[in-house]
């Protein structure tokens, strides 16, 4: 299947930059000077983002958003097809064994665990080592199967690697293995030889360095400027190979500054419910979803609804939000407001991260970029605000590509909404 071709000039080669974390505030001549100097040579400004984790990534590289995708969470109800289901019978020995992942041997079985689940089950997508309590895993089942630079990693909704196989386009993707860092990345990405003609970089430092030592800190200044000059050398390394490289550059979300944590699991156990056992339990970093029968929900509504850190969301909020309306991702929903942190979580039981993002997308500080630097461009311009869902068309139409029908937004190379 050939996609039908736009009318706009396609570039021959293009480098994709996604920078998880990098706020639109942070692009400034003194924290990015590189990606500064490219907005002044292309059209950029801010790109909202969506209330979502894993959903985010998706909704980017499909140009539509969760309630078509189906990508919300990491995690979802699924306890028919859950891949953990076989651990169920042993979750309390795993437990007890596991301690936490902080630990060698909590790191050994979380790792054995979900290894040995993702290869019996063909997932080759694998999470890292989260500390979901295992006798809630064995419910549960991730939201993505493949990784997202593979054929159909969103089932029948094409994604930008999907369109580019089907038209014909070579690429590569860039991105950490489990225990990789930002250098290893570049490393990879700055030696591979001019062979491809679309070639994705991933990189995610800062959003673990943001989330551990908070926005104002000098870590988090260092990563910033750093993931700054990993982009410089891979620019100007493959751009002496092909002077007409094409450069998008997004991320995904800004961050906020965490105030305060919530216990919310002894909130919910102070009303005499057990999770687990008398009903089920998601604890996101900014989101709690319960699963159970109607008389435990409302039990669990009335215990969380005293607090004054966040709010169950209504049938028309998650519709606005784009959340997927399965009860899968969870029949309540709790979101707590900015600056507030679900602790313990089940990805992390013990730390305390001091930044936060998953709130809110109109939260100030969330916001965060998107620039497109090409030769085929005819001027610079900013734009007031763009869409996750026109991340994708606007690529395809640098490539000289257009977006497939169900691709819910708009390109911006001059069908946006510009300032």
């Amino acid at each position: 299947m050939k996609w039908e071709m736009a009318r706009v000039p396609a570039a021959r080669s293009m480098a994709i930059f996604f920078l998880d974390a990098v706020r639109f505030l942070d692009i400034t001549p003194e924290n990015t000077p590189f990606l500064m100097s490219l907005t002044r040579e292309g059209i950029s400004g801010p790109l909202e983002t969506l209330l979502a984790y894993e959903g985010i990534g998706a909704t980017i590289f499909t140009g539509t958003y969760p309630t078509e995708h189906g990508v919300w969470t990491r995690y979802y109800l699924d306890p028919e097809a859950s891949p953990f289901r076989w651990i169920s019978p042993f979750s309390s020995v795993l437990e007890k064994l596991n301690g936490s992942t902080t630990s060698s041997r909590g790191k050994i079985v979380r790792y054995g665990v979900m290894k040995l689940s993702t290869l019996l089950a063909g997932i080759s997508f694998f999470p890292g080592l989260d500390e979901v309590p295992f006798k809630s895993l064995a419910q549960l089942s991730f939201s993505i199967k493949r990784n997202l630079f593979e054929p159909h990693c969103f089932g029948k909704m094409p994604s930008l690697f999907d369109i580019l196989n089907a038209s014909g386009v070579s690429y590569r993707y860039f991105d950490h293995e489990l225990f990789d860092r930002d250098f290893t990345v570049f490393a990879r990405a700055v030696g591979t030889r001019n062979k491809y003609d679309v070639r994705v970089v991933r990189f995610v430092d800062l959003d673990t360095i943001s989330h551990r030592y908070g926005l104002g800190s000098k870590e988090r200044s260092d990563s910033l400027r750093r993931t700054d000059e990993f982009v410089r050398e891979i620019v100007s390394k493959w751009r002496e190979e092909d002077p007409q490289l094409a450069v998008v550059c997004f991320a995904d979300h800004g961050m906020v500054k965490v105030r305060e944590f919530v216990d919310l699991e002894e909130t919910v156990m102070s009303s005499g419910l057990v999770p687990f056992d008398d009903f089920g339990m998601f604890l996101d970093s900014t989101l709690a979803r319960f699963w159970g029968e109607p008389e435990k929900l409302a039990n669990i509504r009335n215990a969380l609804s005293k607090l004054e850190c966040g709010r169950f969301l209504t049938a028309e909020e998650r519709s606005g939000y784009r959340i997927p309306a399965s009860a899968s991702w969870g029949q309540l929903i709790f979101l707590l407001e900015p600056g507030y942190v679900i602790s313990p979580n089940f990805f992390e039981k013990t730390s305390h991260v001091k930044a936060m993002h998953g709130y809110d997308p109109g939260t100030p500080g969330l916001e965060t970029f998107c620039l497109v630097n090409s030769s085929g461009l005819s001027s610079s311009r900013r734009f007031s605000k763009m869409r996750m869902v026109d991340v994708l068309p606007t690529t395809l139409d640098v490539l000289g590509l257009a977006a497939p029908p169900h691709c819910q937004g708009v390109s911006f190379l001059d069908g946006g909404t510009s300032s």
